[in-house]
């Protein structure tokens, strides 16, 4: 299971489409989230990371359940390279 703590505050609230956080979440709410892609998750020192946390947030707060897939490891290099603005490390 992820980690339950994470930072909505330095977290952006609009993804690379344009969409917010408050309406991806209100289509988790929904059931409209067919569209939206799985979250990529891996593992690291014994725990669960997602790449994609404004998704696990959405549904998070949608009181939802995300679907998921093992990220490759060229996802996870790419990834770890960009800035992580969560508090749990995208744990």
């Amino acid at each position: 299971m992820l980690n339950q703590e994470y930072d909505v505050d330095t977290s952006s609230r609009r993804f690379r489409d344009g969409k917010s956080l408050e309406e991806t979440r209100d289509d988790f709410a929904a059931g409209k989230a067919d569209d939206i892609p799985p979250i990529r998750i891996y593992e690291r020192d014994g725990k669960i990371s997602t790449l994609d946390h404004r998704r696990l947030i959405a549904a998070r707060e949608a009181g939802t359940d995300i679907r998921y897939r093992k990220a490759t490891p060229e996802e996870i290099r790419n990834g770890l390279r960009r800035k992580k603005t969560t508090l749990s490390d995208g744990e």
